[in-house]
């Protein structure tokens, strides 16, 4: 079962090769980066990732400036750092920067897959949050045009019945024009129930990730 993908940045390929191995076990879909410039412009033109681990000592720029670069391109996903002692400092600046998680050298299988599937929740519920905040917003739209819709509907239906009142035949064009708009009425409910149905499964897979993380942080590894 495919997990998530995994935008992997090190310039030691050894250690790539190792991390992605280690990853794709275990399900997720990985892509390999030795330069940090490669793998920001990769993203900027739209490679899809949901958790970005790198290292943080590298020949073209360190951790911190990378997630500099990260935030600069409103690249907003969560990124694991690999840390060796003597980058403590910065590493630690990073994190207050929203660096998702720092993993010391060495770092163990068990760890890497463990804060892997932790941001790639994370990652999963901020998409969910916003697309439910969409679909929230779209909804709102289509109840005040349903509202509008109806309204005029309504008024057509009085119009329609003080001219039987009053002895007049209604024009076929007003009778159209009626239904015409109780058609749109019963459009518009359909994608409103649609849209609610839509929101109920975002909200559905929004609760299932909560327990996921719940049962996965009170587990070790």
């Amino acid at each position: 079962m495919e997990q998530g993908r995994v935008l992997l940045l090190d310039d030691d390929r050894e250690i790539l090769e190792i991390c992605s191995e280690i990853l794709t076990v275990q399900g997720f879909e990985t892509s390999l980066f030795e330069d940090p410039q490669e793998s920001i412009q990769a993203l900027v033109a739209g490679q899809q990732t949901d958790v970005i681990i790198t290292d943080f000592r590298m020949p073209a720029m360190n951790g911190l400036q990378f997630l500099e670069q990260v935030t600069r391109h409103h690249i907003r996903k969560p990124v694991i750092m690999f840390t060796g002692v003597a980058d403590k400092e910065l590493a630690i600046k990073a994190l207050n920067a929203g660096c998702y998680a720092l993993l010391e050298k060495p770092v163990r299988n068990q760890e890497l897959v463990h804060y892997t599937e932790q941001a790639m929740i994370s990652s999963r519920w901020e998409n969910i949050s916003t697309r439910l905040l969409h679909e929230c917003r779209d909804l709102i739209g289509l109840l005040r045009n349903l509202s509008t819709v109806y309204e005029t509907r309504f008024t057509q239906a009085e119009n329609i019945i003080y001219h039987h009142k009053a002895g007049v035949q209604p024009k076929p064009a007003e009778i159209q024009g009626y239904l015409k708009n109780v058609a749109q009425g019963v459009s518009i409910e359909t994608e409103i129930q649609q849209a609610n149905q839509l929101v109920e499964a975002l909200s559905r897979e929004h609760a299932a990730l909560q327990d996921r993380e719940s049962r996965s942080s009170t587990g070790s590894f």
